[in-house]
């Protein structure tokens, strides 16, 4: 088991409804693989940033590295903490 496997085992994203879970307020920006919403989250009541990724630009991006099991974007993100980056609360699929 390789480095890369022994951190994606570490973290967990999991399969998420988007609709369910959150009301998207607004769109606030959308690149080229993503867009950013401001969202109600109804579990906490909290107004949040939600990222969605566009699922076929994704797949594109990743199928330019088969085989290599590399943690996601989300799982890197999440442990991230610093007082400049914005916090990632938790990722999915």
């Amino acid at each position: 088991m390789g480095l890369l496997d022994s951190f994606s085992k570490m973290l967990s994203g999991g399969r998420l409804n988007v609709e369910s879970r959150y009301d998207l307020l607004r769109t606030a920006v959308a690149g080229s693989m993503s867009s950013f919403h401001m969202a109600l989250d109804k579990k906490t009541g909290d107004v949040v940033g939600l990222k969605l990724l566009d699922p076929e630009k994704t797949e594109h991006f990743e199928s330019r590295f088969p085989g290599l099991k590399k943690p996601t974007e989300g799982e890197i993100a999440v442990q991230m903490d610093h007082p400049r980056i914005v916090k990632t609360l938790e990722h999915g699929t």
